[in-house]
């Protein structure tokens, strides 16, 4: 892969695992139409972050992918859906994650689960103060028409990549009975 191209709708989309955002990038998403209301609100979101000092849009991340991890890139195939899914440890924490398996709670944690409807999905979730430190980035791209030296970004977020709520085979994935989002 040699190019990523940023969307406009898909960077605004990854704001939600940023602390603050990048003046450049801001303007851009001015320019096609986002105001500071509604980036502020993707930015205060909860979501797993990158830490400030790691990077502050999702080109500074990708950036730093790519000259941590350069045949990644060059080697990255597609997967039947026509997304490339890339996991990247950059062997230092660069951000925060919101998900954590249920054995590691502590004890008065556990008491605070609970189940929330997100997406209109029922998910569990549970309160903690904590602060989940994360050396993995996830990036997901998609292609268009194979040409699989330009890809897109569809996400970005630092943290393991869980698999979504449901099988493609109907009921919970089976993930999701072990793990929780933290609230």
């Amino acid at each position: 892969m040699k190019k990523i191209l940023f969307d406009e709708n898909a960077v605004y989309h990854t704001l939600t695992h940023f602390e603050a955002l990048d003046d450049k990038v801001r303007a851009q998403l001015h320019s096609a139409g986002f105001d500071d209301e509604s980036i502020d609100a993707q930015l205060r979101a909860a979501g797993s972050k990158f830490f400030v000092s790691f990077a502050r849009s999702p080109q500074m991340v990708v950036e730093k992918l790519i000259g941590m991890f350069p045949r990644r890139f060059e080697h990255a195939s597609v997967d039947v859906d026509g997304r490339v899914r890339l996991s990247f440890d950059c062997k230092e924490n660069i951000g925060t994650q919101k998900i954590i398996d249920e054995t590691e709670l502590m004890v008065e944690e556990r008491l605070t689960i609970r189940e929330e409807k997100r997406g209109g999905y029922c998910v569990r979730t549970v309160q903690t103060d904590r602060m989940i430190p994360t050396r993995i980035c996830q990036l997901i791209l998609t292609i268009n028409d194979g040409d699989v030296e330009t890809g897109y970004l569809c996400s970005l977020f630092p943290g393991e990549l869980a698999p979504p709520l449901f099988s493609p085979e109907g009921g919970l994935d089976p993930y999701w009975k072990t793990h929780l989002f933290i609230r």
